[in-house]
């Protein structure tokens, strides 16, 4: 089977750059899930529709951007101390 990316659609084709991103997809899991949540007790605080739906997309991209941010932050972290244990792992071994 060929992948051909000429006869995808375009819902495809963004879904799998969506899906190569590292943290891309629980960042906006829980972006919708604080957007929505976010909405609904605004409405319901204060019965303001249009209002209600500009805050659940307020806080749905900075719930979005702030988790994403937080997962690529500590997944560097992770990476780099990973490197560092392997460079120290793979030092001499003449004492032995």
């Amino acid at each position: 089977m060929v992948n051909n990316n000429q006869e995808d659609g375009w819902f495809v084709r963004v879904s799998n750059a969506f899906h190569s991103v590292p943290c891309m997809r629980t960042s906006l899991l829980y972006g919708i899930g604080g957007g929505v949540g976010t909405g609904i007790a605004y409405f319901l605080f204060t019965s303001r529709i249009k209002r209600a739906c500009d805050f659940g997309i307020l806080s749905m991209c900075v719930v979005t951007l702030g988790t994403f941010g937080k997962c690529r932050y500590s997944r560097a972290q992770k990476k780099l101390a990973t490197r560092q244990l392997q460079r120290v792992d793979a030092g001499p071994l003449d004492e032995v």
